[in-house]
């Protein structure tokens, strides 16, 4: 029987598959499959038995990991190190996206993020093209080729205050980023710094 592994961003609420949501939503739990959560407090990704519940294994990672995605082979995810334990707490925080590797279960690499940190919002589009939000300096990053990329390829201003989420088109064309201090839902155009819009 085939194993599958399920992802899951602990209090994300979401399936960090690549998925559209109906087809995520649809998917049903089949002997052996595996789901592999983000715990922020446990400092850790963790993977469970869908069918028992039962923990198999974890890896550990550093202090409050948060969203995660997974590329469309399902074979890296990517986490942001947020850092903090709450948009609240007072802090730099984090400042990397964490690689982990789903078959081997370690993590594989950290990418540094400086000086862009509190990386919190995280996309990957339908080319695998990696994107990562940081709250503190209201930037979204870009990474082409983020298996092997080692910084960021391109950082566009978010044009929010304390900016923590944002919604991703399938073609990483439009990033659609809430400001939690600004009141705000900016468009922003990863690819195209030059055509800022906010509402």
């Amino acid at each position: 029987m085939t194993r599958r592994t399920v992802i899951k961003a602990a209090g994300a609420g979401t399936l960090a598959t690549g998925l559209a949501a109906p087809a995520a939503s649809a998917t049903r739990a089949r002997d052996g499959d595996v789901l592999a959560v983000v715990e922020k407090s446990s400092h850790a990704v963790s993977f469970y038995d869908v069918a028992s519940g039962r923990r198999l294994h974890s890896v550990q990672l550093p202090d409050y990991p948060h969203e995660m995605v997974v590329d469309s082979r399902r074979r890296l995810a990517y986490v942001g190190h947020y850092g903090v334990r709450m948009a609240s707490t007072v802090g730099a925080g984090g400042a990397a996206v964490l690689v982990v590797d789903l078959a081997e279960r370690t993590l594989a690499r950290t990418i540094d993020t400086r000086p862009f940190n509190r990386i919190h919002g995280m996309g990957i589009d339908d080319r695998d093209r990696l994107y990562a939000l940081s709250e503190e300096k209201a930037v979204l990053l870009g990474f082409d080729t983020p298996a092997t990329d080692t910084a960021p390829t391109r950082a566009v201003p978010t044009h929010g205050v304390k900016t923590h989420l944002f919604s991703l088109t399938r073609d990483g064309e439009r990033a659609y980023v809430t400001g939690l201090l600004s009141h705000t839902v900016s468009l922003v155009r990863p690819h195209d710094a030059a055509v800022p819009h906010s509402w």
